[in-house]
Parts: structure tokens; C-alpha cells; sequence
């Protein structure tokens, strides 16, 4: 990859997608992309090259484009294995891949059945609840948490290439984590709470006075919705690719409402089941921070296993990796 300003092949343009071109073209990456909507490409060609089809794309073969160094994948998931194998055909086998898919599982088991060995699956931690080009930002991407899930089969320089192109042109913190592991994670933080804005909004038809209840929902209704009720492809294509981390976040969530349910008559129990929150509170709230390095040819069970323990790459030096642990992610504070 070049070492002043890495050429960047951008596939699928839309919110994520490109946000992640705007931000790293704002980085100093030479950034071009493309999308399979010719409206997002005409969109895009205001800011961007984009040619008209996917292997021009892959192979810079547009006037003024050179080859990639590094591809991003931003198609949904029932699209990569598609997409992965045109990049297998297209683009040298080393050659730095990811994708930004929301789970991880899938799209490394394809990028495995494709041959791509400079695949590493990647996870940015932020979004909008809206969708398309037209609210992309460069802004969006910029200082928030990734994670990042390689295999033992990922080259090793692909992986340092991903790391280097994310913390260097995007101010990123990145968790280096096992693929399965990071599907439980975010079945947690990111798809129970899409699952719980849709079903508070499917619900509100059921009130007594669904439009009072529109006139005095405040807040905390207003937070609780942001992503529900949205784009329904985008949501489902989530939820359909992580069932059984999701299933079992749902089913500890049915667990817990029952509970809730057994005990409102009764404060003391639950003020108890309310005082299990503080737990979690204390988690987001108080994680005391650190700051360690590792070697740049550490074993990558090593920086999974620091990973699984909040430890986030975020630097490096010629020599070594910087780490540090105990903040939030900033999109989570934002």
C-alpha cells in the first residue's frame, strides 16, 4: 500500500459506504468508488470518481485511476459472496479486502470459499438511522470504534494494511476480535436494540389513544425509536445473518420481562430487578482507562484476546502497536 496516500476502491456508496469514502478521501487516501444504483453513482461523481461498471471499479481501468491498494466492501450481505468473488477474479490475491458488514461470520466464510487471503472482516461502530449517499458525511466514520475479525488464514500484511488505512486517514479504534465472538457482541449493543425501536413502534397502534400517544411521547420514546421503523431491507438483512446470537439475546430478554412482569406489584422486588441495570451502567460509565503496546508481529490470538477484553488498536509506531482501553466509543457519546 502507499505509504503517502493509499489508492482506495470503494464498492457500494450508500450511507456507510459512503461515509467511508467521503471520510477517507477527507484522510488524504486517493479514493474512488462504485455503486449499483446509477442514481448513487451520479450523486457520487460530484465528489468522486466513479466509473459505470464494477470492474472498473476493481481494476482503476477508468481514465485517471490506478489500480487499488486496499478494496472496501460496503454491499449487503446477501450480495458479498457475488461481490467477493468478481474481487477474487479482478484484483491481486494479497491485496487488502474488507467489508463493513454488521455481522462478521458470513462475510468471512465467503471471503474464505472466494480465496481472497487478504480479506479481514471489519465492523464500524456508528450510524444513522437514515439511508443512500445523499446522508453520507465524512464526518460519520471519523474517530469512532471498528472492529476488525481475521482468521489464522488472513495475510498478516493485509491485516496491518486494513489497521494502518483505518487509525492513519480515520482516527479509528479498532478491536481486533474472533469473528463468532464479535456477532455475540453486537447481538447485544447493536441488533436487540434495532429489535426493541421496531417493536416499541409496532406496539404504538396498540394503545387505547395511539394519537395522544403520539402528542406525549418525549424523549425517551424519541431515543428508543431512532432506528426502528426505517429501511426494512437494511434491518432484516441484519437481523437475518446473526439468528442465533440474536435469538439468544432475545430469548434473555424475554427472561428478564417476565420477571419484570411477576414483580410490579411488589416495590421492593422491583426495585431489585431495576437495580440489576447498575451493573451495565457502571460498565458504559466507569471502564478505567489504559494505554499498552504490543509488538507489530504479535500472534493474532494475541490481539484477539486483548480485543475480547476492550483493549483497542490505535496507533503504531515502525516497531509496534498501540492499545488502549476504558473509553467509550465516541459515536456512543456523541
Amino acid at each position: 500500500m502507499s505509504e503517502s496516500a493509499p489508492r482506495v476502491a470503494v464498492v457500494g456508496l450508500g450511507l456507510i459506504g459512503g461515509s467511508l469514502a467521503l471520510g477517507l478521501r477527507a484522510g488524504g487516501a486517493q479514493v474512488h468508488g462504485w455503486d449499483p444504483d446509477a442514481d448513487t453513482r451520479v450523486a457520487a461523481r460530484e465528489v468522486l470518481p466513479v466509473p459505470d461498471d464494477l470492474v472498473g471499479c476493481l481494476t482503476g481501468a477508468m481514465a485517471g485511476v490506478d489500480p487499488p491498494d486496499i478494496v472496501a466492501l460496503a454491499a449487503p450481505v446477501d450480495a458479498l459472496p457475488a461481490v467477493l468473488a468478481e474481487v477474487a477474479r479482478r484484483v491481486p490475491p494479497h491485496t487488502p479486502v474488507f467489508d463493513v458488514a454488521s455481522v462478521k461470520a458470513a462475510p468471512v466464510a465467503a471471503a474464505t470459499a472466494a480465496g481472497l487471503a487478504g480479506f479481514v472482516g471489519a465492523h464500524p461502530m456508528a450510524g444513522t438511522e437514515e439511508s443512500g449517499f445523499t446522508a453520507a458525511s465524512a464526518d460519520l466514520l471519523r474517530g469512532v470504534t471498528w472492529a476488525l475479525t481475521p482468521t489464522e488464514d488472513t495475510d498478516p500484511l493485509a491485516l496491518r494494511g486494513v489497521l494502518d488505512l483505518l487509525v492513519e486517514r480515520l482516527d479509528a479504534r479498532v478491536a481486533v476480535v474472533d469473528p463468532a465472538l464479535h456477532d455475540e457482541a453486537v447481538a447485544q449493543v447493536s441488533h436487540l436494540p434495532h429489535v426493541l425501536a421496531n417493536a416499541l413502534l409496532a406496539g404504538l397502534g396498540g394503545t387505547r389513544a395511539p394519537y395522544l400517544a403520539r402528542s406525549l411521547a418525549a424523549g425517551s420514546f424519541r431515543d428508543g425509536t431512532r432506528v426502528g421503523g426505517r429501511d426494512q431491507a437494511r434491518s432484516g438483512n441484519m437481523l437475518a445473518h446473526n439468528v442465533e446470537a440474536l435469538r439468544a439475546r432475545v430469548r434473555d430478554l424475554q427472561a428478564q420481562l417476565e420477571v419484570l412482569v411477576t414483580v410490579l406489584d411488589d416495590r421492593a422486588a422491583l426495585g431489585d430487578w431495576l437495580a440489576e441495570a447498575v451493573t451495565g451502567r457502571d460498565l458504559l460509565d466507569s471502564s478505567p482507562p489504559g494505554t499498552r503496546t504490543l509488538p507489530l508481529d504479535a500472534p493474532l490470538h494475541t490481539l484477539t484476546a486483548l480485543g475480547a477484553q476492550g483493549w483497542l488498536v490505535t496507533g503504531r509506531t515502525e516497531v509496534e502497536w498501540t492499545l488502549t482501553s476504558g473509553e467509550p466509543n465516541r459515536a456512543y457519546t456523541r
